[in-house]
């Protein structure tokens, strides 16, 4: 899975970066391995229009951060095989602030991520955000799990919502790399 989000996202990034970008890979340092990769689905609120959000991030040990994120809005008559149409995506390649990276690392250490399980949680009544988080420890230690609106599953302890909330809001540091296609 790791290899497909890096390969989706350098080819991305190859293709759509001006200048300079397009001799590099988006990757991790050699000596800063993947923290984390979130694929994140949040499907349409309740009382709000029909759309669907689908976003990747892998973040690296040495803060190292590459966003990717689509939305869609249903449109009435459209193709069952084609995307959805209108739809917008952003890469973004940067580094996380050391406050939210610190942050998250907390919530990591709070929640035991290595060795957490699915479990069911949310912000609000109104959204639908479901993650399937996958942790990259030290060695050969890591642990892939699902969590948010996972339907009946077991709730998540205040660790693990801590982990959630953390996760979601992730904040870059200065400048970072934006592409935005619409």
């Amino acid at each position: 899975m790791k290899t497909v989000v890096f390969a989706v996202l350098a080819l991305a990034a190859n293709l759509l970066v001006p200048g300079r970008a397009l001799s590099q890979t988006i990757t991790c340092e050699p000596g800063a391995a993947p923290l984390l990769e979130v694929l994140n689905f949040s499907a349409a609120g309740i009382g709000r229009p029909p759309s669907e959000t689908r976003s990747a991030l892998v973040l690296c040990k040495d803060r190292r951060l590459v966003f990717w994120s689509t939305q869609t809005l249903p449109v009435s008559g459209g193709s069952p095989t084609l995307p959805p149409f209108p739809f917008g995506a952003t890469l973004q390649v940067g580094t996380v602030s050391p406050d939210s990276f610190s942050q998250l690392q907390a919530a990591m250490l709070a929640a035991q991520i290595g060795q957490l399980t699915d479990c069911s949680t949310s912000v609000s009544p109104f959204e639908r955000t479901s993650l399937q988080v996958s942790w990259f420890g030290s060695g050969t230690r890591e642990n892939t799990f699902k969590i948010g609106a996972i339907g009946d599953g077991v709730a998540c302890s205040t660790g693990a919502h801590e982990l959630f909330l953390a996760i979601l809001t992730l904040e870059f540091g200065p400048q970072p790399s934006t592409i935005i296609l619409q």
